[in-house]
């Protein structure tokens, strides 16, 4: 899951770059930080990992479906508090709002892929 989950968060990431105009400079292209990306993937699978342990019981699909509703509002939550943090670099403006705007606009469509593939 976590595999996939990288070249498709970078897939959207570009994507959208393109589709926006957003300019590929490096502090754009470091928003596409793979640990704040890849976090909940990892957090899910630690989850459905521990589920599905000896002392899980039910069938598999329930257990899975079990695991996922478990932590699914922390990490909507979460993800929701990171967004949020990045507000104030969509509103910049002058010189730190040319440097740092690509950067939250690369990142919002990275976080993106969060919302739309899950």
């Amino acid at each position: 899951m976590a595999a996939v989950n990288i070249p498709l968060a970078l897939m959207v990431a570009f994507c959208g770059m393109v589709f926006t105009g957003t300019p590929a400079n490096l502090i754009s292209l470091g928003a596409v930080d793979f640990g704040i990306i890849v976090d909940s993937t990892v957090i899910m699978v630690e989850n459905i990992y521990r589920h599905l342990g000896p002392r899980g019981s039910g069938p598999v699909r329930a257990r899975i479906a079990e695991a996922a509703a478990e932590i699914g509002g922390p990490m909507i939550f979460s993800t929701l508090i990171i967004t949020l943090a990045f507000v104030p670099l969509f509103t910049m403006t002058g010189v730190a709002g040319v440097i740092f705007s690509p950067m939250a606009h690369t990142y919002a469509f990275a976080i993106a892929e969060r919302w739309c593939f899950r």
